[in-house]
């Protein structure tokens, strides 16, 4: 790019693609963006360095003097393939020079993900991986989960699978261990282990199946987070994610006593750590999906009449993918819920608010 004028703030004309209108993209800089989709124009003001001969080429100043460039689209012409990303176009310059940002929401991040053998928990390791994150897993069934180690490294990504009972506290203590030892910190815990318990009338349900799905439920979230937290704060940042449900929230079943009360107490859980934390950087939100093709969800609708039922309960009339559930904890993991603390965020399809 060439200067046009010796003012203060020099006029740059640059060529952006149709696809890039909305989304182009200067390196190393920090950007303000006014558009006009409508007629096409563009104003873009970004630290420039200069070169040699009185040219311009995008960075950082390597003093407190910085100058500024404004850049103005005048036409539509399309740049190379080589010189695009999902985020826009590259000017092209032919500098060399220009590092790139990461296609990757989690690029050099160590994260947790507990129940990962199956259903959610899976589909949770599988995107975190695919992000950019180094993932440890744990589960019980050592069988699923070493398959799903082997798919994920397989796929270029990078996991550890460590089985196991997430209500066991020493458990939950090598867990986080593991991440320390092998990556040297972490980022994320998605703490997801979680049983459906005993669907029946309160008044036949007994101690012990109570206390099992409080364990397996609430206590192991507690005991999960009782040593994530250390190393999280050892980072000075981190998202500390508790995969709830509706069901705890908004719209509590008949029949699901243990169940409710163990995903309620989750959302409490995570209010007060969200609190407790918030000032040293630490961000604890709560995802709570709404009906999801689990195994859990064959169990609770095991007949087709049952699964009419409740596909018609949600809005959308259909249950979630796992996978939609993952892009969900995807956005609480990463810089795109920066801003986002104490949330419960429902995934739901609409079946907290849907009365028919």
């Amino acid at each position: 790019m060439e200067r046009e004028g010796a003012a203060s703030s020099s006029e740059v004309n640059v060529r952006i693609p149709d696809a890039s209108r909305n989304c182009f993209v200067c390196i190393a800089a920090k950007i303000i963006l006014q558009c006009n989709i409508g007629r096409f124009d563009f104003l873009i003001k970004v630290p420039w360095k200069s070169r040699p001969g009185g040219s311009l080429r995008p960075g950082l100043s390597t003093g407190r003097q910085k100058r500024h460039a404004i850049v103005r689209d005048v036409s539509g012409i399309g740049c190379r393939a080589s010189q695009t990303t999902r985020h826009g176009c590259l000017p092209n310059n032919g500098e060399t020079d220009v590092a790139t940002p990461s296609n990757k929401a989690l690029d050099n991040k160590t994260a947790i993900v507990t129940g990962a053998s199956s259903g959610i928990g899976r589909a949770i390791a599988r995107l975190f991986a695919a992000e950019g994150a180094r993932v440890i897993v744990t589960a019980r069934r050592g069988e699923l989960l070493d398959s799903l180690v082997r798919e994920i490294n397989a796929a270029g990504g990078i996991a550890v699978g460590l089985a196991g009972d997430v209500t066991d506290e020493s458990h939950a203590r090598a867990v986080v261990d593991a991440a320390i030892t092998r990556f040297g910190g972490l980022d994320i815990a998605v703490n997801n282990a979680g049983a459906l318990g005993p669907l029946m009338l309160t008044t036949d349900v007994s101690r012990d199946s109570w206390d099992t799905t409080m364990a397996t439920n609430l206590t192991s979230a507690f005991l999960g987070a009782k040593y994530q937290l250390p190393a999280l704060l050892a980072r000075g940042a981190g998202s500390l994610i508790f995969v709830s449900s509706f069901v705890g929230h908004t719209a509590a079943m008949p029949g699901a006593v243990t169940y409710a009360a163990s995903k309620a107490g989750m959302i409490g859980l995570m209010k007060a750590l969200a609190v407790e934390y918030g000032p040293q950087g630490i961000r604890i939100n709560a995802l709570l999906p709404g009906g999801t093709q689990t195994a859990a969800a064959d169990i609770m609708a095991n007949t087709d009449e049952m699964k009419d039922f409740v596909r018609n309960m949600h809005a959308l009339k259909r249950l979630a993918r796992p996978e939609e559930q993952a892009s969900a904890a995807l956005f609480l993991a990463s810089d795109a819920s920066s801003f986002m603390t104490g949330t419960a965020m429902l995934v739901d399809g609409g079946v907290s608010i849907n009365k028919t």
